[in-house]
């Protein structure tokens, strides 16, 4: 182990150094750490993204990330990085590179990059992350994983109602519950007349 000094930028203003230990694996990946918020979480950051490839030894868990793009935002490298420090094997997928291949006597097969996956292989759950760009295609590959008996985090069904505003917006109503004020239309209307 070995101490190095992080920044942590308080919400005043002022920056603080906090003396943290990082292990010499870790600092084999060019690490660029920081202390983030009020609850100084730290972002490890690094510039070599190879350390977001890693898995655990022996992980009690395995969770399939799955996204649209290959981006590595801070939410998804935060999700990668306390996943291994908990110990869960977290694979981060992408949707474009799944396929569904059913044949005639009804059975199906799932498919990553051109490679079926076994069920040995299958995780424990499943994370979807694939926020606004939802589609047809998209909905199907998850309800297709959700049908293999992988345990989503957001059902398909969470997933296709929060896409349709307007269905949310029912469904609230239907609810009691409160919404804030709310306009559906099929026409295109001027800022002014909505104010």
């Amino acid at each position: 182990m070995k101490k190095i000094s992080v920044i942590h930028k308080c919400s005043d203003g002022e920056k603080e150094t906090i003396e943290t230990e990082f292990s010499e694996e870790d600092l084999k990946f060019d690490l660029n750490p920081s202390y983030r918020g009020v609850n100084k979480i730290l972002f490890l950051n690094p510039k070599n993204t190879k350390f977001y490839e890693r898995k655990p030894k022996n992980p009690i868990s395995k969770v399939w990330l799955i996204r649209m793009t290959e981006e590595f935002n801070y939410v998804t490298r935060r999700l990668i990085e306390e996943a291994y420090k908990m110990n869960i094997e977290l694979e981060h997928l992408l949707i474009p590179k799944f396929n569904l291949i059913y044949n005639e006597k009804g059975e199906k097969k799932l498919y990553y990059d051109g490679k079926i996956i076994k069920e040995t292989e299958f995780p424990y759950s499943c994370l979807p992350r694939i926020g606004a760009t939802i589609n047809y295609n998209t909905l199907m590959i998850l309800k297709e994983i959700e049908n293999l008996g992988i345990k989503m985090v957001n059902d398909v069904q969470s997933l296709e109602n929060s896409k349709d505003k307007l269905l949310s917006i029912q469904n609230f109503v239907k609810h009691n519950l409160s919404i804030p004020k709310s306009m559906y239309v099929s026409f295109y209307v001027e800022n002014l007349i909505i104010k």
